[in-house]
């Protein structure tokens, strides 16, 4: 990410990005998961580009509702977009409103394979065991990527 904020371990960082162009004081996001609001955007001012950062509760699905709102009733103006960075500072959603007034989008922060995690190699083919419950990896090299 491009920020460095600090959440606890049952959380995972975000990063928003929210570019604004005219009539930006109507514009508004919420992020949900379920029912539940977990974020809510505060006003904009026109032509700026805002980022905020967020930790939003590690949910065992990973996917999370985001509500794009207009209280104008006619939709973000042209040239408006959010972007969410996830963790690895991946891209995980960008996009803009098109509906007149409220809009759902979906995104989700799974990271299957996270920045830093280790992995095992040996420089020879795998034994055909090798994927195998009880299989003995101990002579293996381990490795930390990212």
């Amino acid at each position: 990410m491009a920020k460095a904020i600090s959440c606890s371990n049952t959380t995972i960082a975000i990063l928003v990005e929210k570019q604004s162009t005219s009539k930006a004081s109507e514009e508004q996001f919420r992020i949900l998961y379920g029912n539940t609001e977990l974020v809510t955007s505060s006003g904009f001012s026109d032509n700026q580009l805002v980022e905020y950062e967020y930790c939003l509760p590690d949910v065992q699905d990973s996917v999370y509702t985001l509500e794009f709102l207009d209280n104008g009733g006619d939709s973000w103006s042209a040239g408006s977009w959010l972007r969410i960075l996830g963790s690895e500072g991946n891209s995980v959603f960008k996009g803009a409103m098109v509906e007149a007034s409220r809009e759902l989008a979906y995104f989700s922060l799974f990271t299957p394979i996270a920045r830093s995690s280790q992995w095992l190699f040996r420089r020879a083919a795998a034994p055909s065991d090798w994927n195998q419950y009880d299989f003995d990896d101990t002579s293996w090299n381990q490795v930390t990527l990212g």
